[in-house]
């Protein structure tokens, strides 16, 4: 990737959003006769960068998969464009919603460019054979994911970063108009994970509706518009970065060793452990 990367800055104008094309209502989802998800709701609008986050196992990658219907529901409903989840065939959903899940499989064998082509499957017609703008838009992909210059490499050749890379083309390669990515950051150097940021307000300023799964709290409070916390499967916060990331709310959801500092240049919250201090040495005979 090529693009000047620098944090958002905290004074930006919200970007102009649109109807939300994707929502939850009072989702649960039980997997082992365990709750996961225990009735989170919450809505994705056009044009908006939202993070997820949450502590582990609180049921964000849950939500991500509930999107799409790889995980059945025992309550509430998924609705995109305003129709039932359940109301669109498997190539309808895969030429709306692209999805990058968190630990993607392919073969090892498969080469860069083929795996993205196949972002292109949805789009090309039964029976019919990949045209010369397909050929286009899987290369344009490439080039706007930084994995162009991989086009060749196998896939089982690749560092963890440059395949998530790869598999973040492959949905670009959908021209999806919703987006949903499970810690699209992770494996990638600071460098990486702020140009993929950067890609994916870019996506945000065209229109195109953005959710992520985000560990790395101080990366989302530079990037996303808004987030939604999670805890035990249960939205506990939502709104603005500043609005969610105060250091009660981090304590209560994390933990005590959270501690929230503004950054000197953009004043949005910067995420960092507590300060630790080693416990007195006893003295002798103490």
């Amino acid at each position: 990737m090529t693009a000047i990367v620098a944090p958002v800055d905290g004074t930006r104008a919200p970007a102009e959003r649109g109807a939300a094309p994707l929502e939850f209502r009072d989702i649960r989802v039980r997997l082992g006769g365990k709750p996961v998800l225990d009735g989170a709701s919450l809505e994705l609008r056009s044009g908006e960068f939202l993070g997820v986050i949450g502590p582990n196992g609180a049921g964000k990658s849950t939500l991500v998969r509930a999107a799409t219907g790889i995980v059945p529901f025992a309550g509430g409903s998924v609705t995109i464009d305003g129709r039932p989840l359940a109301s669109y065939s498997s190539r309808a959903l895969a030429q709306r919603v692209a999805v990058v899940q968190q630990l993607p499989e392919a073969p090892a064998t498969m080469t860069v460019e083929e795996l993205v082509a196949l972002g292109r499957t949805p789009h090309i017609g039964f029976l019919a054979r990949e045209s010369a703008s397909d050929r286009l838009t899987t290369r344009a992909a490439m080039t706007r994911a930084g994995c162009a210059d991989l086009a060749e490499r196998e896939l089982g050749t690749l560092s963890g970063g440059q395949r998530r890379r790869a598999f973040v083309a492959r949905a670009l390669a959908q021209e999806p108009g919703i987006l949903l990515l499970d810690e699209p950051t992770a494996n990638m150097d600071p460098q990486a994970q702020a140009e993929l940021c950067v890609l994916l307000r870019s996506l945000v300023a065209e229109g195109v509706a953005v959710l992520a799964v985000v560990h790395d709290l101080t990366l989302a409070a530079a990037y996303c518009d808004r987030l939604v916390l999670i805890d035990a499967g249960r939205v506990v916060a939502a709104g603005a970065p500043g609005e969610v990331l105060t250091e009660a709310q981090l304590r209560r959801t994390y933990g005590g060793l959270v501690s929230v500092i503004a950054h000197p240049r953009t004043g949005l919250p910067v995420i960092a452990p507590s300060g630790w201090s080693a416990p007195a040495e006893e003295t002798p005979g103490g």
